[in-house]
């Protein structure tokens, strides 16, 4: 298992405009190590790279030479350097959800079964679904542009979760994750999004028969 501060965190929508695949995943490690304060406009964490390693499983050498780079140069996260004896470390603020946001679980850094890019497509679908489920209705196109990344780049991660069976079509889920005039919808089965997980759902509408049971996600 590996060290996280908190057993869950919320990250903003909006942070799938600035970042993807390897460098959302790291982005969603700053913010499971960084403490929450409620109604604070920033979550506030001095991670050390060997840390965010540590809880992500990425290289120190990826984490300093190309993800914190791209973040600085990105400025959706305020990041201040200061001086510590002869080392330098960093202090991220990173944007304090009140509305619009995901839920992403601690187990996510532990779980083996997926890569470090496929965890960062999943968090960006999931930032892309309607909310309140884990149905993106997005076409291709749409989310690769949005994006910004290369149409076979998308396709060979999608086909990746495809066949991990993390990601399906909604004419091939359970009813409970899907809505029936939309069978082309892609459907997220990944059990550490959501506050309510996919198999909660689907577990609570088998108990209620015939209801279909959609939670807060």
């Amino acid at each position: 298992m590996r060290t996280t501060l908190k057993s869950y965190t919320a990250i903003p929508i909006e942070v799938c405009k600035h970042f993807k695949g390897k460098d959302l995943y790291l982005l969603a490690g700053l913010y499971i190590n960084a403490p929450y304060e409620r109604g604070a406009e920033y979550m506030i964490t001095d991670t050390t790279f060997e840390q965010l390693a540590e809880t992500t499983g990425v290289k120190v050498e990826y984490i300093k030479d190309s993800f914190i780079p791209k973040l600085k140069e990105d400025g959706y996260i305020k990041c201040e350097t200061r001086q510590i004896g002869y080392k330098k470390r960093n202090t991220y603020y990173l944007p304090n959800p009140k509305t619009n946001y995901r839920i992403i679980k601690a187990g996510m850094f532990s779980d083996s079964t997926l890569t470090d890019e496929e965890k960062g497509v999943i968090i960006g679908l999931y930032c892309l679904c309607v909310n309140s489920t884990f149905a993106c209705g997005l076409s291709d196109r749409s989310i690769y542009n949005y994006w910004k990344m290369s149409k076979n780049t998308f396709k060979k991660y999608r086909n990746q979760l495809l066949e991990k069976k993390v990601l399906c079509i909604a004419k091939e889920a359970h009813l409970a994750l899907t809505h029936v005039d939309k069978p082309e919808d892609y459907i997220l089965m990944y059990q550490y999004i959501g506050h309510i997980s996919y198999q909660d759902i689907i577990a609570s509408y088998k108990s209620m028969k015939n209801y279909g049971v959609y939670g807060f996600i």
